[in-house]
């Protein structure tokens, strides 16, 4: 990024970089579960049938 823009200074935080890979641990997380979650709650012959 300095190479390209060599005027825009660039920090990270270590508490940010914390909290956005907290984010998209919780995210990937809720994204496998509730599919998951929704799929063993329903009746096998019905899922069956609409397929």
């Amino acid at each position: 990024m300095s190479a390209a823009v060599p005027d825009f200074p660039v920090v990270f935080s270590m508490d940010l970089v914390l909290f956005a890979a907290l984010i998209s641990v919780l995210t990937g997380i809720l994204s496998g579960f509730a599919p998951a979650w929704q799929a063993a709650r329903m009746d096998p012959a019905q899922s069956l049938r609409h397929e």
